[in-house]
């Protein structure tokens, strides 16, 4: 029971570091490098809090679409990017409104700093627009990146599966056959795991 605890408290630590590894850390490396890039902007200084959670929608939505190899994923990417866009929209009709919960409530600035002109809302509105865009490829980018690796493990598996089953375990079989003084198999003239079975015996008995 203790082993059977341990094992799978193991197998569950594994899986945990390899979600923060794949996919909390790579977010928060995109999100956090676009935030630092809109902070170092004089323009965007004052708005990278919003630039920083678009681009952390566009990091999750990019991630999922690149290092996914299911359909079922594709059939929920316009819906994600339809809520995304459609709650911007609102949050910029709620600015333009006088509300208290348009997109300067996500931001530093103060709406009363100039109630009369829109150009906060116009850079609020860019700079969340600038994350999600920056975000979302580079997060197709990092999960494509992702996927190619998972695939050529999986092609590197096969490769060595292939190779154990119909190379190194025939091999072996016949070696243990002849070792123990049973006959072959297989015709070592037609068979070239045989035959190599043979001259791997010959070589031992020699030596």
């Amino acid at each position: 029971m203790i082993e059977y605890i341990i094992s799978h408290t193991a197998y569950s630590a594994q899986h945990f570091i390899n979600a923060v590894f794949n996919g909390l850390a790579p977010v928060l490396a995109i999100s956090g490098t676009i935030w630092i890039a809109l902070k170092a902007l004089r323009p965007l200084r004052k708005y990278a809090e919003v630039g920083g959670i678009f681009a952390i929608v566009g990091a999750t939505i990019g991630i999922l679409t690149g290092a996914s190899r299911e359909a079922a994923v594709q059939a929920t990417l316009p819906a994600m990017i339809a809520l995304v866009t459609g709650y911007l929209g609102w949050l910029l009709r709620q600015e333009i409104g006088g509300g208290k919960t348009g997109l300067s409530s996500l931001s530093s600035v103060p709406k009363e700093s100039d109630p009369d002109s829109l150009q906060p809302t116009v850079m609020l509105v860019v700079s969340a627009v600038v994350g999600l865009m920056l975000a979302a490829p580079t997060g197709t980018m990092w999960g494509a990146s992702m996927r190619d690796a998972s695939v050529t493990n999986d092609r590197r598996y096969q490769e060595w599966r292939y190779s154990f089953e119909n190379q190194q375990v025939p091999l072996q079989t016949e070696l243990l056959r002849r070792d123990l003084g049973l006959t072959s198999t297989q015709d070592p003239e037609s068979d070239p795991v045989s035959s190599l079975a043979a001259g791997s015996s010959s070589a031992l008995s020699a030596e």
